[in-house]
C-alpha cells in the first residue's frame, strides 16, 4: 500500500505536470491548480471566497453558483448532483462563475462529461456558464470547452436564460462531504477522459494523467479485494 508521503508526493507531480501542458505553460500554477504543502495540506489565501457550491432547482433548469476555487474536491459531489438533476429530467444546468476565482482540470472535466451526458440524454440539453471572468474563460477556452458549454462573461447573458435565473428558488448549500478516495479517483479519471472525448486535442495533454489515475484506481481495487476475508 501507497504511504502517505509518497502519495503527497505523487499528487505534488501530478499537478505540476497537469501545470506544463495546460495553456502551453502560459497559466501560473498558482491561477489554476490547488499546490500541496509539505505538510500535505493545500495553500490558501485568505483574500479569497470559501470554496463552496451553493443549488437550485425549478422548472427543468439547475443553477449552481461556484464560490472560490472549483477543483477536484467538489468533484464527486457535483457529478452526483448532475446526474441526480438530469435523471429527474433537468434540461439546462448553469454555473455562475461570477465568484469562481480559478479551476483545476478535474473540475472542468466534471462540466464536460455533465454536458455530454444532458445533451445525449435530451435534444435540449444544454450546459451554461455564466459571469465568467476573462481568466476563467481563457480556461474553458484552452481545454476547447467553449465548443460544448455555452460561455458568457460577466453581463452578456441572454434575456431567456436571466428569466431562467430569475426564476430559480433560494441557492442551498451543497454537502461536498461523504466519499471516499476511491470515488475521488474515479471522477478524476472519468473527468479527463471526458476532457478527452469533448476535444480530442486534450489527450495530449492528459494521456499521463489518465495512465497514472487508471493505475491508481486499479491498485485501490486491488488493496479492496485482498482486504476482504
Amino acid at each position: 500500500m501507497r504511504s502517505q508521503n509518497h502519495g503527497r508526493i505523487c499528487v505534488l507531480k501530478l499537478i505540476v505536470g497537469l501545470d506544463s501542458c495546460v495553456g502551453g505553460g502560459r497559466l501560473p500554477i498558482e491561477d489554476v491548480f490547488y499546490v500541496p504543502t509539505e505538510h500535505g495540506r493545500f495553500m490558501e489565501d485568505s483574500a479569497r471566497p470559501q470554496d463552496e457550491l451553493l443549488v437550485a432547482v425549478r422548472k427543468g433548469c439547475a443553477v449552481v453558483k461556484v464560490n472560490g476555487r472549483g477543483s477536484f474536491k467538489v468533484g464527486p459531489t457535483l457529478k452526483r448532483f448532475g446526474a441526480t438533476v438530469i435523471g429527474k429530467g433537468c434540461a439546462r444546468i448553469i454555473f455562475d462563475m461570477e465568484q469562481c476565482v480559478a479551476m483545476d482540470s478535474t473540475f472542468m472535466g466534471v462540466l464536460a462529461g455533465l454536458a455530454l451526458r444532458v445533451q445525449r440524454e435530451r435534444e435540449d440539453g444544454q450546459v451554461v456558464a455564466m459571469n465568467l471572468t476573462p481568466k476563467t474563460a481563457s480556461l474553458l477556452q484552452t481545454l476547447g470547452l467553449d465548443r460544448l458549454i455555452e460561455c458568457y462573461q460577466v453581463g452578456a447573458l441572454p434575456e431567456t436564460l436571466q428569466v431562467c435565473m430569475a426564476n430559480t428558488l433560494e441557492l442551498e448549500d451543497l454537502d461536498a462531504t461523504g466519499g471516499d478516495k476511491r470515488e475521488s479517483v474515479e471522477t478524476m479519471l472519468e473527468a479527463h477522459q471526458d476532457l478527452v472525448e469533448a476535444s480530442p486535442e486534450n489527450l495530449i495533454r492528459f494521456r499521463d494523467v489518465i495512465a497514472y489515475l487508471d493505475q491508481d484506481l486499479h491498485g485501490l481495487e486491488d488493496s479492496k479485494s485482498l482486504s476482504r476475508p
